[in-house]
């Protein structure tokens, strides 16, 4: 396998988590609504197939374990899932809080550590076939989250898998210890959850926080195993590669969420994130593109955020170049929610959507920390929305209205944002 590896720097920001288009002017080329560069036609590429299981066009909501364990809310969104015409539900099996959804025997060092417990009204779900054989009754296809590395009850019950301090004792990322990603106890472990998640009936799974930290200070962060001179990047192209092999026998579908400017950024951004590696080892990239998380100037746009549609477009249209060839499909995860100005309501929804459906891509998951989605069955249901989603649904070659011709982002502009900016939603 051919590896790209990285150069260093520090991911200094980024993080967290009228109509687009062409105007109606025929010789227009800029998304109403948008002050942009001009921008010209040109093809998309036919996506790559890949090696691994059936193509599977998810769109779908995020759930959080406690939304998965509370009948009355499953039933709510799976109701907005149908009246919206979407197919899919990502449940959270292990959060970033380290917490794992249901209980795990077949997955010891879960029990161990306390990230789960046999008595049922302890955990967020406590019946997780039945909350996934009413999923299957209702044709939704179930996504297992499972966040890798960014584990606070492992790390701290397991000190010595800890990401340790140069500083001495356990470095911390806002107060909060993160597992070293070098180490292969920390490694198998969201394996076997992942194999326990089949088992369980799951779908799907899903890579979260598969990825070194980024908040804090990451300058004295020390590792088991040498990660300088590209090595981080290959640390987690190593484990993906590792767990797509053991979980190959089981036929499942395997993704993986990467920040939205990892299809962009020439380097890791500090964080072992390259989008080729990866997208070389799981059958999707869920690059997450959400407007808010980029930092004012990038892509040549004051305020991204701004601009969901040409946002989303540009960053998708940079992942999409970069990965020709690879295994994996993009499916990206798109902002269902505010943060910063402006308020994001249907229209800066659809917006997302439009951007999807113009770069040829016919799957997407929609990010709501709250679990409140709203907005979402607003946009779809409209009749302009049910028109965009079929025409997504459709697929097929054809050329985008819209395909900026401009020069990709340096990144350059996420090295400058605020603190502030840097909140996250996941990832």
């Amino acid at each position: 396998m051919k590896y790209y590896l990285p150069t260093a720097t520090v991911l200094a920001a980024l993080i967290v988590s009228g109509c687009h288009g062409p105007s109606s002017d025929p010789g227009s080329t800029a998304p109403q609504g948008h002050s942009a560069t001009p921008i010209k036609k040109q093809a998309a590429a036919a996506p790559v197939k890949p090696s691994g299981p059936p193509r599977f066009e998810a769109r779908g909501l995020y759930a959080t374990g406690w939304s998965a364990g509370l009948p009355k809310k499953l039933d709510s969104l799976i109701q907005i899932i149908h009246r919206s015409g979407l197919n899919s539900l990502v449940v959270d099996v292990k959060d970033s809080d380290g917490a794992v959804t249901y209980y795990t025997p077949d997955v010891p060092l879960a029990v161990e550590i306390g990230a789960c417990f046999k008595e049922p009204r302890k955990n967020r779900c406590g019946d997780i076939k039945a909350a996934l054989k009413k999923l299957k009754d209702n044709h939704i296809h179930t996504i297992a989250r499972i966040v890798c590395f960014n584990d606070p009850i492992l790390a701290r019950h397991h000190k010595e898998w800890a990401i340790l301090s140069k500083a001495g004792g356990i470095w911390l990322g806002r107060g909060k210890p993160w597992v070293d990603p070098t180490i292969p106890q920390v490694q198998q472990y969201p394996i076997d959850l992942a194999k326990d998640a089949i088992k369980q009936g799951f779908d799907e799974i899903q890579w979260d926080y598969v990825r070194f930290p980024s908040d804090g200070n990451v300058k004295l962060c020390k590792y088991h195993h040498d990660v300088g001179k590209g090595q981080a990047a290959i640390v987690i192209a190593k484990f993906l590669q590792k767990a797509y092999a053991m979980l190959k026998p089981y036929g499942v579908p395997v993704s993986a969420d990467i920040f939205g400017l990892t299809g962009t950024a020439k380097s890791d951004m500090g964080i072992g994130q390259k989008i080729n590696p990866i997208a070389d080892n799981v059958d999707y990239i869920s690059p997450m593109v959400y407007p808010s998380h980029f930092a004012l100037g990038e892509y040549h746009m004051p305020n991204p955020n701004a601009q969901p549609y040409r946002t989303v477009f540009l960053s998708l249209r940079d992942a999409h170049r970069r990965i020709s060839g690879a295994r994996a499909y993009i499916r990206p995860w798109i902002q269902a929610f505010t943060l910063h100005s402006p308020r994001y309501g249907p229209h800066e929804f659809l917006e997302e959507v439009k951007a999807v459906r113009d770069l040829n891509l016919t799957g997407f998951l929609c990010w709501n920390a709250s679990n409140k989605y709203d907005i979402v069955e607003s946009a779809l249901t409209s009749p302009e929305g049910k028109k965009v989603l079929a025409d997504l649904i459709a697929g097929g070659p054809k050329t985008p209205p819209a395909i900026a011709a401009e020069e990709s982002s340096s990144g350059k502009a996420a090295e400058k944002t605020s603190a502030k900016s840097k909140r996250k939603h996941h990832g």
